[in-house]
């Protein structure tokens, strides 16, 4: 996966084909891959799943949302996303976020 503030591509280097996820309007902060079909995309306020099994109907579906976020990522088996806020100037709590199949 790679992308900038406003585009999430997947590239797949067996076919060389380049894929389009998603574009916001609003600036993505980070992306990553749950499985082939779902990303866990963080924004500066909210963390979405979006799925795109079926790609003229895409699913985003609201994981997270409250103050100011840093980073999300997601532990080795994929079940399991950090969520890092910073709730105060100078304090980072680290939310824990159990995903779903």
């Amino acid at each position: 996966m790679y992308g900038d503030a406003f585009e999430v591509h997947r590239y797949d280097a067996k076919t060389g084909i380049d894929t389009l996820v998603t574009r916001s309007g609003e600036p993505l902060l980070d992306a990553h891959g749950i499985n082939t079909h779902t990303y866990l995309l963080t924004f500066e306020h909210a963390v979405v799943a979006y799925d795109i099994s079926d790609a003229a109907r895409p699913v985003t579906t609201t994981l997270y949302q409250g103050k100011l976020l840093k980073r999300a990522w997601l532990k080795e088996d994929k079940k399991t996303a950090i969520i890092a806020v910073q709730e105060f100037t100078d304090t980072i709590t680290l939310l824990t976020l159990p995903l779903q199949d």
